[in-house]
This record gives structure tokens, C-alpha cells and sequence, in this order.
């Protein structure tokens, strides 16, 4: 079984997790680590091909592993990298990653909406906790934010485009899940 250091925390896991799932590992262990946890808006366990898209989960890789020890030269989506033994990841300890996360958040939110009281999902939000967490508190884009049309998805899913920060989330679970291409991306970025 690999072993991997996330913010000074030791864990063993099995081959093939990702750095994502063993900071979970360490956080459902110890309610005193839930700190190791990136935070992840596009990353849902059971899509095939989860993860990497909103890159706020990035981290930053000091150790490549017991037999490659360089570090990687760029912070990585910890949702798409596989844990490799003797691997040591910074996520809360290294301040240059944590201005990176904030940048990454930061274009996130340019065309959202910052009307979270009239919201439905206000105060029970990832996007919000995200946004109060590694945001800032002012943004400094003050070009008109995008709007979108809903999109009529039948009686039972609510639509809110405008709000949509682009993650895919939604078009891979109706393609993973139901089966179905009824959304898509395009002119994404």
C-alpha cells in the first residue's frame, strides 16, 4: 500500500487512490484534520471521469514519490492524481498554493452572481463556503456578468444557467448516470 504525507499527516492507501481521496481518508479518520481536505466543486465519486475541471482542489506536490523525489513543477488537481508511495503533498501549509486556490476561485465567481441571500441554496452552498473560504471579499471584475437562459430540463430539475460556474458536473452525470446527452459545453473558457 502507497504511503503519502498530506500537511504533515501520514496515511497508508490502496494503489490507485487519489491525493483527493486519501485527504478524505485523513479527514473521516479525525474530525481535527478536516483541514487536509482540498476543496472540490467538479469532483463527484461516482462520475467515471470526475474531477480536474474547476481545479479549486489543486496542490502542491514537494515529493514526487520514494523512487522520484522531484517535486512536480506545478500544482496539481489532487482529484486526478493518483497517490504514488512515499509521495508528500502540501494543501493548507504551502501560502504561494493557497493564492493560487484564491486566483482559481476568483475566476470562478466572475460570472456568477454575488446575490447569495436571494438564493435558494444560500447558507447551504459549496460555491458560497468556497467564496468565504479562499475568495475575496470585493471582486475586482466590473464587467457585466453573463446571462444565460434556463434550460427546460422537465418538471423535476430546476435550472438556474446564470449561476452555473461551468464545472461539467451536470453534463457528465446526465451522460455517466441517466444515459442521456442532453447537456453540453460549449465555449468553455
Amino acid at each position: 500500500m502507497p504511503k503519502v504525507t498530506i500537511d504533515n499527516i501520514e496515511i497508508d492507501v490502496p494503489e490507485g487512490t487519489t491525493i483527493l481521496q486519501a485527504a478524505r481518508m485523513i479527514g473521516e479518520r479525525n474530525k481535527a484534520d478536516r483541514h487536509v481536505v482540498p476543496p472540490a466543486m467538479c469532483y463527484y465519486s461516482k462520475l467515471k471521469t470526475s474531477g480536474g475541471y474547476c481545479r479549486t482542489c489543486i496542490v502542491k506536490v514537494t515529493k514526487g514519490s520514494e523512487k522520484d523525489p522531484r517535486p512536480m513543477p506545478k500544482p496539481v488537481a489532487s482529484c486526478r492524481t493518483a497517490v504514488m508511495d512515499g509521495m508528500v503533498v502540501e494543501n493548507t501549509t504551502n501560502p504561494d498554493l493557497l493564492d493560487a486556490r484564491k486566483g482559481v476561485v476568483e475566476f470562478l465567481l466572475i460570472n456568477h452572481p454575488l446575490d447569495c441571500p436571494i438564493c435558494d441554496q444560500g447558507g447551504e452552498c459549496e460555491l458560497q463556503d468556497l467564496s468565504l473560504g479562499y475568495g475575496r471579499s470585493v471582486s475586482r471584475f466590473v464587467e457585466r456578468k453573463r446571462v444565460v437562459a434556463d434550460e427546460d430540463l422537465g418538471p423535476l430539475v430546476a435550472t438556474e444557467m446564470t449561476r452555473c460556474i461551468q464545472c461539467t458536473r451536470c453534463v457528465r452525470f446526465t451522460a455517466d448516470i441517466a444515459g442521456t446527452y442532453e447537456l453540453g459545453g460549449m465555449q468553455r473558457g
